[in-house]
């Protein structure tokens, strides 16, 4: 038998040993299967002597080995809503703020390392004389620079060979491991609910 470390189940659900193990046996008679208990609490940590206890019970004449985890965490599986007018409204604030934002903060570092400067002198470097309409460089210059953004946060579908995550995946998956430890810490420690 192995426990799983995560599982993730609805509230108030009936916890089946299969939910939360692996079982294997050697005769090749169907693996057991029953019932544990029902999910109650928004986090519950599951030790593996409880499990084989309760296989002890039910099959007492088979020796039970256990491999991996010595416990296994069952968290509730939140319920996905549907985003109504109210979601969408919130949702398109939040993208419009993120793109002004972060428009002003290219054209702060643009300001602050004088870009037109850089600009006029790639073009005297290139042409060889002064140059006033600076277009040709600056036009180049924003589209490579949208390209290299939608780039690095895998924007592109046609540039998707396979199914990498973006930087933003993966700081959410970083963020979203740190809840799970920071909640199974907090059980642990008897302030969970």
């Amino acid at each position: 038998m192995e426990l799983m470390e995560d599982v993730k189940l609805k509230p108030g659900q009936e916890v089946w040993l299969g939910d939360i193990a692996r079982v294997w046996r050697d005769d090749g008679v169907d693996k057991p299967d029953f019932p544990l208990f029902t999910l109650e609490k928004s986090l519950v940590k599951v030790d593996v002597l409880e499990v084989i206890r309760s296989l002890k019970r039910r099959l007492p004449e088979e020796e039970i080995q256990s491999v991996g985890s010595a416990f296994c965490w069952i968290q509730y599986e939140k319920e996905k809503k549907k985003a109504g007018v109210w979601g969408w409204t919130l949702a398109v604030m939040i993208a419009l703020l993120m793109f002004i934002g972060g428009g002003m903060a290219i054209l702060n570092f643009h300001e602050d390392v004088n870009m037109v400067d850089v600009h006029k002198r790639l073009a005297f470097m290139v042409t060889g004389e002064e140059v006033e309409n600076l277009l040709w460089v600056s036009i180049p210059y924003s589209l490579g620079l949208a390209g290299g953004i939608a780039i690095f946060f895998n924007l592109i579908p046609a540039m998707k060979k396979k199914k990498d995550p973006s930087p933003l995946e993966l700081e959410y998956q970083t963020f979203q491991e740190q809840m799970d430890d920071y909640k199974k810490t907090k059980a642990e420690n008897g302030d969970g609910s």
